[in-house]
């Protein structure tokens, strides 16, 4: 088995996110951002060696927001995926990607709980992937972003909806154990504390 070489994957972001209209909210640097702390946690668990584990990891961590249904519809979404991956991943990796990927966002979580049909080992690169993504959502400026280009509203509007969002969501993460591996745990601490001061200075500058 080989992994899907890195370029491919983010050229198809890059591709996918201009033509559905994909905001840089969820583009190629949150793409990018969710590899980079997946990856993270991927060695911090001793599965970097594991070429099926960082093919999964590479693909859904990379790929995952490509058929996310505040953009695209879920079903033809993965159906480009799928044409992407199935000449370089075999029939049950693929099938591990997609039910990772439909089944990692926060309003799933909260609405149906962690999923309970993958195996232990595919159990954790799942976890490994959604926390990735939630490390990004700390980002401050990129939940402005979303809500400028989402609701079509102006910078401080979309600062203060921002922060309710944080107060009502990512500041509930650690509280909430949406966390599982020793590492997100202490990184999500440390990037609450750094999201909470950006919040203060900003409201300096431009409230």
């Amino acid at each position: 088995m080989k992994l899907i070489p890195v370029s491919t994957l983010f050229d198809f972001v890059l591709k996918t996110s201009l033509r559905h209209n994909i905001d840089e909210s969820h583009a190629v640097k949150h793409s990018m951002d969710v590899f980079f702390y997946a990856n993270k946690i991927l060695h911090i668990e001793n599965l970097n060696q594991c070429v099926r584990s960082k093919n999964i990891v590479n693909v859904c961590a990379s790929l995952h927001d490509m058929c996310d249904s505040k953009y695209v519809n879920e079903d033809k979404g993965w159906v480009q995926l799928e044409e992407l991956l199935q000449p370089n991943m075999n029939p049950k990796d693929l099938h591990v990607s997609k039910n990772i990927i439909m089944t990692m966002s926060y309003s799933k979580v909260i609405k149906n709980g962690f999923p309970t049909s993958f195996s232990k080992e595919d159990l954790l690169l799942y976890h490994i992937i959604r926390e990735a993504d939630l490390l990004t959502s700390y980002d401050f400026e990129r939940c402005i972003i979303y809500a400028m280009y989402k609701k079509n509203i102006g910078y401080k509007e979309a600062f203060i909806q921002a922060e309710e969002l944080f107060n009502n969501r990512m500041f509930m993460y650690l509280k909430n154990n949406l966390f599982v591996t020793n590492y997100s745990k202490k990184e999500a601490s440390r990037l609450h504390q750094k999201a909470t001061q950006k919040i203060i200075d900003l409201k300096k500058y431009i409230l």
